[in-house]
């Protein structure tokens, strides 16, 4: 397999690192890593289409730093096609990892609002 993936450790205080998706199964993956990590640690694997979820179940010292199991618990696939239908719809890209919260529930709230009010004029000017 050899990927490169972007590798987080989602115990917020960790920063994404990159990483190697050595081979995966169906409910498994191992990655090689430049550090260990412990098990039971909640982690966000994400590729150029893809993002996995998942939870660590060892990690063993290997030829080039650590070899980490991962047992795969959420997998979401096609996001460069998820990517193009928001562009049609909406112009622009959509990164997962660049999504922020905003501020406090009403600015959350009047946010949507805007989005949902955007959304559905952009809806009407696109054809399918």
């Amino acid at each position: 397999m050899d990927q490169p993936v972007l590798l987080t450790v989602l115990d917020g205080k960790s920063k994404a690192g990159p990483a190697t998706a050595i081979d995966s199964s169906g409910r498994g993956m191992r990655i090689s890593l430049d550090r260990a990590i412990p098990s039971g640690a909640a982690v966000k694997l994400e590729t150029e289409d893809s993002i996995v979820l998942g939870e660590v179940c060892y990690s063993v010292p290997g030829p080039s730093g650590f070899i980490i199991g991962i047992e795969v618990d959420q997998v979401l696939n096609g996001l460069r096609e998820l990517n193009r239908i928001h562009a049609r719809l909406l112009g622009g890209t959509w990164k997962p990892s660049a999504l922020q919260p905003v501020g406090s529930v009403e600015d959350q709230h009047q946010a949507r609002s805007g989005d949902q009010d955007r959304h559905l004029r952009d809806t009407q000017s696109v054809a399918f």
